[in-house]
């Protein structure tokens, strides 16, 4: 997988050492490097996941960063991963979470948003089903 340090695609962009920062401007710690697939058609789309994750992006700012419609990124992704496009950021987004939760104090509502989440409502609901148990509970039988 090609790793990408700093990249700007337009008006998603985010630098690997400063990014997913929350309101009062501290670094947040990052995780181990996500295991998306290898896979040298898809390398580059991955890359802008795990560099703009932490931002509120979707299918539909990735696609048009790209310049595949929707569907066809999806369908592309499914053909060649197995999962959609959205389960790839979902589960990017995911994974973070778990390393905040475990490895920092932060309260669940500023994980939400360093992970991308404007509202920590969807966030919990996205963990949950993940997960089975809300973000606080889950960070507690960890713990």
């Amino acid at each position: 997988m090609m790793i990408v340090d700093n990249l700007n695609l337009g008006m998603f962009s985010c630098d690997r050492t400063e990014r997913c920062l929350y309101p009062s401007i501290q670094k947040i710690p990052t995780s181990s490097p996500f295991p998306f697939p290898d896979c040298p058609q898809l390398s580059q789309i991955f890359s802008y996941i795990d560099a703009n994750y932490c931002q509120n992006i979707g299918l539909n700012d990735i696609s048009q960063v790209f310049g595949y419609s929707p569907s066809y990124l999806t369908n592309l992704v499914r053909r060649l991963t197995g999962k959609t496009l959205y389960q790839w950021l979902i589960d990017r987004r995911m994974f973070q979470a778990r390393y905040l939760l475990l490895n920092t104090d932060l309260p669940v509502h500023q994980i939400a948003r360093s992970v991308g989440y404007e509202d920590a409502g969807h966030f919990i609901k996205h963990f949950r089903q993940h997960h089975a148990l809300p973000p606080k509970t889950w960070r507690e039988h960890r713990n």
